[in-house]
């Protein structure tokens, strides 16, 4: 973690590092830390937030408790209405170049639209309110108890989806 890190970004990486949750995991928080850096840790300039429609209440709830300072992951009640709910949220967070095959589905790979920050649209967003809610909204998914190996599946794709758009948009600076 950069010295000159936020005291918000340090406390809630430590949230998200307190369960082991794979390599592709942790790649995604050393991700986030480093697009935080390429914004500059500038919580003025980036203070928007990504909109919370359609994000799960489980988020929501973990916003308004202070994020790290209760340190409380939010229990997920019915996983499968929690993913399908994440999973409209981060539908409805896309850029519009993003490429969806003929059902609707977000398609991986491929070219990122690299380029102007106003490409990226909502998820151009640093700070407490930005790309942290998308990383931690996949960590209370992956400590949820009782996955199926489905789920876990389900789980890790996103995941991956998610690293594949945050390195796009550092690289995009």
């Amino acid at each position: 973690m950069p010295s000159n890190a936020p005291a918000w970004l340090r406390g809630c990486v430590g949230v998200l590092q307190t369960e082991d949750l794979g390599c592709h995991f942790t790649a995604l928080v050393a991700a986030l830390v480093k697009l935080e850096s390429v914004y500059g840790f500038d919580d003025t300039k980036y203070g928007a937030a990504i909109p919370a429609e359609h994000r799960p209440t489980e988020v929501t709830q973990w916003i308004r408790g202070g994020r790290d300072r209760t340190k409380k992951v939010p229990k997920i009640g019915n996983l499968v209405k929690y993913v399908k709910v994440w999973q409209t949220w981060w539908n409805s967070l896309q850029p519009e170049w993003r490429r969806r095959d003929g059902e609707g589905n977000l398609m991986a790979g491929g070219e990122v639209g690299y380029g102007a920050a106003d490409a990226w649209g909502v998820l151009d967003t640093g700070g407490p309110n930005g790309w942290l809610s998308v990383v931690a909204s996949l960590y209370f998914w992956g400590v949820c108890s009782g996955q199926s190996v489905e789920m876990k599946g389900r789980w890790d794709a996103a995941v991956q989806d998610v690293m594949w758009m945050l390195e796009g948009l550092t690289a995009a600076f």
